[in-house]
């Protein structure tokens, strides 16, 4: 109640950007670095908010302020990376899905279109 007076009735000018945590570079970095390093891992919220000592929600917000989406796009969008990556080096699409913690068979997988090859005997 006493925060809401002081909002509403103080001639004192608070900005309001102030009270929200922000992800400045170093830790930005930090955890780029953790994400790039855990792929194969189940990478939740709440796992990459304790990293640079923040709650989940406060992170899902300053995350998405700092790199303009979500934390989950951002892991997808590293993953697909690390996988082309991967494919160009010339590893079987099953291989590098399963390193990746893609499981649903794609499209492409008996085909072996595109200079993948594939695991299936078919």
């Amino acid at each position: 109640m006493a925060a809401h007076l002081l909002r509403r009735y103080s001639t004192l000018d608070y900005p309001l950007n102030a009270l929200r945590p922000k992800l400045d570079g170093p830790r930005l970095r930090k955890l780029q670095m953790f994400v790039e390093e855990h792929l194969h891992d189940d990478l939740s919220v709440a796992r990459l908010a304790e990293q640079v000592g923040m709650g989940s929600w406060a992170f899902s917000r300053a995350f998405k302020e700092a790199t303009v989406s979500p934390a989950h796009q951002y892991i997808v969008g590293a993953r697909v990376k690390r996988a082309r990556l991967t494919c160009r080096r010339g590893y079987a699409v099953a291989g590098y899905r399963r390193a990746l913690r893609f499981f649903r068979p794609g499209p492409h997988d008996a085909l072996g279109q595109g200079g993948f090859r594939s695991d299936t005997s078919a």
